[in-house]
C-alpha cells in the first residue's frame, strides 16, 4: 500500500529532522500531550501545563520535536503556542493559521484538534475566516494540478492515518475505491479474518485503521504452527493450523487474531519509519503496541500478555538468547 519512495522519504526524514532543523524555544499557550513518537497513537510521556517553555529541536510532518531533560518528545503543532523571543506573536499568526481550532471552536483534546485541522483543510469552519487566508480546500479542489490525495477526490477521511492513506493510495491510482487488505486462502480462511476485521473495526476504528494501514496482504502458507510478517512487502503469513487448532477447543478466538494483526501491523510501521533494533527490542515494542490495543478489543486476555512481559527482560527468554 505505502509506495516505495514514499518509505525510503519517510525514514530519511525521521532520521534528519532533528539535525537538520534549527532549535528554538516555544512557550505552550494550553495543557499540552508530549508523547513517545511523531503519532497520535505514541504513548503520553508527560502533559506539560499552560506556559511551559519546551525546547524544539527537530520537526517531522507535523510534529515538533522536543528536547525534555535530555529526552527525546513529540508534540503535535496544531496545539496552541508561541515561539519564545517573538514578542507573542511568533505561534499561529494569521499566515500560519490552518485549524477552526483557531477560528470558531474551542479545543482540548488530540482528537479536537486533528478535527480542527482537517475541517479547516475542506473549508468547513463556521465562522468567517480573517481577511487574507485562504482554505487550502477551496483551492486544491478547483485545482486538478494540486490534487495529490484521495480524501480530496472520492474518500471520506477524518484522521492522520486517512489522510496518509489517500495520499499513498493517490500515488498508485487507486482513488476509485479505498483500499483494503488483500485476503488470501480457503473461503474459510478468508470468512475468518474479514470476521476478525469487522470485530476489530465495531471495538475500536482506531485499532482498525492502524492494522489495515500497516498490512497489505494476510495469507495462508503451508507448515505447522506458522505465523510471520515481511515488513518490505507488507504482507503477513500464517499456517492454517495456527488459525483453525486441531482441538476445536483451543481454536484461536477472533479477539486474538485482532490483537495478533495490531502486532504484525507494528513490524511494518518501524520498518517503515527506519527503526532498526535487536530482535528482541522489535519483539518488546510490539508486544507492548498489542497490550495497548488489548485493553480495548480482547480485555479477557490482558493478564496473559502482561504476565508475558514481565519476564521479557529475563535473560532465559527465548528473545533474549
Amino acid at each position: 500500500m505505502k509506495t516505495r519512495l514514499l518509505s525510503a522519504i519517510l525514514a530519511l526524514l525521521i532520521l534528519c529532522s532533528a539535525a537538520a532543523a534549527q532549535e528554538y524555544q516555544i512557550r505552550t499557550d494550553a495543557r499540552i500531550n508530549l508523547r513517545t513518537t511523531f503519532s497520535l497513537e505514541g504513548a503520553i510521556v508527560e502533559t506539560v501545563p499552560t506556559g511551559t517553555v519546551l525546547q524544539v529541536v527537530g520537526r517531522f510532518n507535523r510534529w515538533l520535536t522536543i528536547n525534555r531533560n535530555g529526552n527525546t518528545l513529540w508534540m503535535a503543532d496544531w496545539v496552541p503556542y508561541t515561539r519564545v523571543g517573538d514578542g507573542g506573536e511568533g505561534g499561529q499568526t494569521q499566515s500560519q493559521i490552518d485549524n477552526c481550532c483557531f477560528v470558531d471552536r474551542q479545543c482540548r483534546v488530540d482528537a479536537d484538534w486533528v478535527s480542527g485541522y482537517w475541517a479547516f483543510q475542506n473549508g468547513q469552519c463556521a465562522a468567517p475566516l480573517q481577511p487574507g487566508l485562504q482554505l487550502p480546500g477551496t483551492s486544491t479542489g478547483s485545482d486538478s494540478s494540486e490534487v495529490d490525495n484521495c480524501c480530496f477526490l472520492d474518500w471520506q477521511c477524518s484522521n492522520d492515518a486517512e489522510w496518509e492513506r489517500g495520499y499513498r493510495a493517490f500515488q498508485n491510482d487507486l482513488c476509485d475505491a479505498p483500499a483494503s487488505v488483500i485476503i488470501e486462502g480457503p473461503p474459510d480462511f478468508v470468512a475468518k479474518w474479514e470476521e476478525v476485521l469487522r470485530l476489530l473495526k465495531r471495538k475500536s476504528p482506531q485499532w482498525y485503521a492502524y492494522a489495515i494501514n500497516g498490512l497489505d496482504k494476510i495469507q495462508q502458507i503451508g507448515g505447522m504452527y506458522i505465523q510471520t510478517v515481511r515488513p518490505d512487502t507488507r504482507t503477513f503469513s500464517i499456517s492454517r493450523n495456527a488459525v483453525f487448532m486441531p482441538n476445536p477447543n483451543q481454536e484461536r478466538s477472533v479477539g486474538d487474531m485482532a490483537s495478533m494483526l495490531v502486532h504484525e501491523a507494528c513490524h511494518v510501521y518501524r520498518y517503515e519509519a527506519g527503526i532498526r533494533t535487536s530482535a528482541y527490542e522489535e519483539e518488546k515494542a510490539c508486544y507492548l503496541t498489542q497490550l495497548e490495543a488489548d485493553r480495548i478489543i480482547n480485555p479477557r486476555t490482558v493478564w496473559l500478555l502482561e504476565s508475558f512481559l514481565e519476564t521479557f527482560d529475563d535473560p532465559r527468554h527465548p528473545w533474549n538468547q
